[in-house]
């Protein structure tokens, strides 16, 4: 097997508009990318559990000498920090990988791109052919190649900070909408079936939004053009991630097609900041111990201060954040 790795660090550039802009390239952004060297890179296929099985068409120039067209699906999204295509040709999946993985750091995006291609064990003996087509050569076009590519797509994303949305209080008028916002909070892991939308009426998943309007009941909402496409809110509640009458327990949720866009950092950064107002001391969570969400929490603030098991048997952090 053939692998090859190239790291970028860039200043200003955040790994949620990285991640969000590769699993949902936006034809603005694109227009804008490397134009002398980009042609095509766009949506062929939803995957049933997107962005994981999403199909994309890539054609670009790798230096005056190579052009790469080829199809490649993701196969694993773990937001924001990694994305992994796998090639793909004529319906069968190709030894063939670009993984991306992108971390933030007071330096800038942390940026780091490896392709592999070949077979593992036996197969490695069809190496020397691989390397006819991926020689040194290419790998050096490639180098330069990277280098230009994630420079000017920061530069592309930085034109993108002004939000597109606006996050305001939440209003009883809301309210009827939570219980589709219940419903997307949900967290599916990787292969597994969605489950049917009655599932939110379950006593010990609907209690987080029922009669919703208490006195201790906060929430934001995130609107784009009129429309709601997130929303994050606290209820001191008997739920998963009560830790005691005092702490009110937060959830979260983004629409899937707005997801990756720093929507779900800027909902909970201003509840948090509704919740200091209202004079609470810290908030609480629950989270699947394998939903890439723990990962964002830690990085705003949360600690893992239990584990538990939920109604479904899934093995679960408690998590605590200090306000």
């Amino acid at each position: 097997m053939i692998v090859h790795t190239m790291q970028s660090r860039l200043a200003g550039a955040k790994a949620e508009a990285f991640f969000g802009f590769m699993i949902n390239p936006t034809p603005e952004v694109y227009a804008k990318w490397l134009p002398e060297e980009h042609y095509e890179f766009h949506l062929i296929k939803k995957g049933k559990d997107e962005p994981v099985g999403n199909l994309f068409y890539f054609d670009q120039n790798i230096g005056k000498k190579f052009r790469m067209k080829f199809c490649a699906t993701i196969v694993v999204a773990e937001q924001p920090e990694k994305i992994v295509f796998q090639m793909r040709k004529f319906g069968i999946n190709l030894p063939g990988f670009l993984e991306l993985e992108f971390e933030d750091t007071q330096g800038g995006l942390a940026l780091t791109e490896r392709i592999r291609i070949g077979f593992r064990g036996v197969g490695r003996v069809f190496d020397p052919f691989i390397r006819i087509i991926y020689s040194e050569r290419f790998f050096k076009e490639m180098d330069a190649h990277h280098e230009r590519e994630w420079v000017s797509l920061a530069e592309c994303l930085a034109w993108e900070v002004p939000r597109t949305y606006k996050i305001r209080e939440i209003t009883p008028a809301d309210y009827p909408q939570l219980e589709d916002f219940l419903y997307h909070a949900i967290f599916i892991p990787e292969g597994e079936e969605y489950p049917a939308r009655e599932i939110i009426f379950q006593p010990e998943i609907y209690v987080y939004i029922k009669e919703f309007g208490g006195k201790d009941d906060c929430g934001v909402v995130a609107e784009i053009e009129g429309r709601i496409v997130g929303a994050a809110w606290t209820r001191i509640i008997p739920a998963y991630g009560n830790i005691d009458e005092s702490t009110p327990e937060l959830a979260i949720s983004v629409l899937p097609e707005f997801r990756g866009r720093e929507i779900g950092t800027d909902l909970m950064n201003d509840l948090f900041e509704l919740l200091r107002k209202r004079g609470y001391a810290r908030t609480s969570l629950s989270v699947q111990q394998n939903n890439p969400a723990a990962r964002l929490y830690r990085r705003l603030g949360y600690v893992i201060t239990d584990e538990k098991k939920d109604h479904a048997g899934h093995d679960d952090y408690i998590m605590v954040k200090d306000l």
